[in-house]
This record gives structure tokens, sequence and C-alpha cells, in this order.
């Protein structure tokens, strides 16, 4: 899931399109990886060795991997490829990443010609600059597990949130669609007192939301599962109708919570097809 210039993502659903060892400077080519990753939140690209070995670090914080002989193995570009996609699959791999991302041109690693390599509709592509091991400062709370239990395809992992007084990492049961893995509901942890629920649609690094948040007291366990179900069929009534999003740039991930709520639900209605779709949900 994107949040500003934040990626949360498991590690396991990383995978590995594309991976050159080298890149043209000048006349010659240095060893500066250029990858191409996807992810279920959008296509992600890593440039050069610094940010590659945040995302390795990350994987292995607490064992790190030997920095020489990795690099000598990465420097060949099949065995490179197999051995990071080994890597990302590791039993002992940290389980949830959060990435720092920018937006950027994508560029041919063999000669940094920026023209030839734009995207079809000309927009800017994802890259990492670095990554660290995502932790919760709480553990996962019983209604978190009941609802888990009850979504075959939720999972936990995660989730930082900008209040009007700090910074918080909490985990967070996410409930995406089978149809559409960027289409999903987002139930927070407890934050006094009160779970968060929210629905995201990720397209092109950008959210949109379809229904501002809600808030429920732990105790309202009843009145959490019925707002989950109303997201969930709000979320597939968009899907059917091939919604039409607009490509916009990511918010800063700086900005307080109830901020980017309110924003990233602007740009949903303001989108062409909302009024088709309000009228067709209605009925």
């Amino acid at each position: 899931m994107r949040l500003g210039s934040w990626v949360f993502v498991k590690t396991k659903d990383l995978s590995i399109d594309a991976y050159y060892p080298y890149t043209k400077k000048g006349k010659n080519k240095v060893f500066e990886p250029y990858i191409v990753f996807s992810s279920p939140s959008d296509t992600l690209y890593l440039y050069g060795k610094r940010n590659l070995w945040s995302l390795l670090d990350a994987l292995f914080p607490n064992n790190p991997l030997p920095r020489n002989p990795v690099n000598a193995d990465l420097k060949d570009a099949i065995q490179g490829k197999v051995i990071l996609e080994d890597l990302l699959q590791d039993p002992d791999a940290w389980e949830d990443l959060r990435l720092q991302v920018r937006q950027g041109e994508r560029y041919d690693p063999f000669g940094r010609s920026k023209v030839s390599c734009r995207p079809p509709n000309d927009a800017d592509v994802t890259f990492i600059m670095s990554a660290s091991s995502a932790s919760s400062e709480v553990d996962i709370t019983p209604n978190l597990i009941l609802l888990e239990n009850q979504f075959k395809s939720s999972y936990c992992m995660p989730f930082t949130i900008t209040t009007k007084t700090n910074m918080k990492t909490i985990p967070a049961l996410f409930i995406p669609l089978d149809s559409a893995q960027n289409y999903k509901v987002v139930v927070t942890d407890e934050i006094g007192g009160e779970h968060l629920i929210f629905s995201i649609i990720e397209n092109a690094g950008c959210n949109f939301r379809p229904k501002v948040a809600s808030r429920f007291s732990a105790d309202q366990i009843t009145k959490i599962q019925k707002e989950i179900k109303e997201r969930i069929i709000m979320l597939d009534s968009i899907l059917k109708i091939n919604y039409e999003f607009p490509i916009m740039r990511p918010l800063d991930a700086g900005m307080k919570w109830y901020e980017m709520d309110f924003l990233e639900h602007k740009r949903f209605t303001s989108c062409p097809m909302y009024s088709l779709w309000r009228i067709n949900y209605a009925n």
C-alpha cells in the first residue's frame, strides 16, 4: 500500500521483472544495478548500489549480508536476478518492509535515454530510495485477529499514521478484493480506543478514497464488521464500471492523516465518472 512517499509491502509480495547489474556512465559501464520490481501497489524501480543495499539491509536487519561476496555475485545478470529473488522469498527475511519512494523518469540503463523509455501514459514512475524493516509499536489486538479470520484474503502488517501530535506505527488489517488487489479496505488497530476504517484504491502510485474514514470504538465489533462488508460492496461496484482515474502526484507522506483522508476522497469525487458511479451505486 502507498501512503504519500512511503510504500508498505510484504517482502514475499515483491518480485523482480528485470535486473541489470551495469548501467552506462559516459563511455564506460559501471556496477550500479537497475531493477524493476512488481508489487501489489505498483511497479517499482530501483537504481544504484546504495539504494539496493538499503533494501538488502532491511531484509536482514539482525544478520546483515556480507557486501563484497554478494556484490561479486550480483555482477552477473542472470545469477544476480536469481539471488535477489531467492532473498526476497527467504524464510528468514524480514516479513514487512517500509519503502521510501519518489517519482522520477524511467530511462534506458544502457544509455540513460529518458525519452526512449517514457511510460505510455507519459507519467513518472516510482523509484525506491531507501528501505527499512517495518515493525509495529504494539502487538496485534484480538479484534484484528477476529477480523483476519473472517476475511480469507486479508493480511496484517505495520501501518504508519501521522496524527495531530505524532507519528505512530501500528498493526492494520488489509482486506483486498479478490479480483483486484489494489482495491482494499483497511482497519487500523486501536488509536485512542478507536479503530479507523477506510477504503483505498491504488492507481499509478496515487490513492483514491471513495468514502471518508469511519471510527468505531473497540467494543463495536458488529458495526465494524458491517462497515467492512459495505465498503467491500462499494469497491466492487467501482471496479465493475471500469472507473477511470486521472494520473496525479502522490500526496506528501508527512501530511496529517485526516488531511490525507479528506484530499484523497476529494480526488475520487472529482473524477469524471463519479456522477455516473453514484447513480449506479444508489440504484
